[in-house]
């Protein structure tokens, strides 16, 4: 199965052609496929065109802020870091109906907090920086089995760089529906549906 493509990934998406309603504080960008007004973590069309990697690009894949920081700083995909916290969130958060809504907020802010640190002039700097006081704090408490210290010191993190990057926190509702595969992996969801 081919994972899912979004805005973000693609170039036919005009960066400097923005469109905000008065009554929300997401911008959108223009595709020039179809002309329309897209969010970054909208489903990608049929038409992607995937955008040329270069140093200072990502794959965007699981633990979306983290991912991005590592890739920056240079580790690799797979390495210690986020590999414990990808286990964190598969085997502690999403088993654990209380932590439900932090990842589905989450979902909301993570791709636009990650554009915002792709596009920071000094990214370098900011990663040093989410490293030392943020990711590496989470992931010895992490393995002390300080759960709730972990979950804080993330929360603050993302809390941090929404008001850095001026993107509002989200409320979620637990009535919002949800896949719990792919939770907490940094993209909007789309509701369910029972065929």
């Amino acid at each position: 199965m081919a994972q899912q493509q979004y805005c973000c990934d693609c170039e036919e998406l005009n960066r400097n052609d923005t469109y905000k309603a008065w009554f929300s504080d997401e911008t959108k960008y223009k595709c020039k496929i179809c002309y329309e007004y897209k969010s970054l973590t909208d489903p990608a069309c049929r038409f992607i065109k995937p955008i040329k990697k270069d140093t200072g690009s990502y794959s965007p894949s699981g633990c979306f802020i983290t991912t991005i920081v590592c890739n920056i700083l240079g580790y690799e995909d797979n390495c210690e870091l986020l590999t414990l916290l990808r286990g964190f969130r598969d085997n502690t958060l999403k088993t654990n109906p209380q932590y439900i809504p932090i990842l589905l907020q989450y979902d909301k802010i993570g791709p636009l907090i990650s554009l915002g640190i792709q596009k920071e002039p000094n990214h370098d700097r900011l990663c040093l920086g989410l490293m030392e006081y943020f990711l590496l704090p989470c992931a010895n408490a992490i393995k002390e089995g300080n759960i709730e210290e972990a979950v804080a010191i993330y929360q603050n993190m993302v809390i941090q760089l929404s008001g850095d990057f001026e993107i509002p926190i989200i409320d979620v509702q637990m009535s919002d529906e949800y896949d719990l595969d792919t939770i907490g992996k940094g993209r909007i969801r789309t509701p369910q549906t029972s065929d």
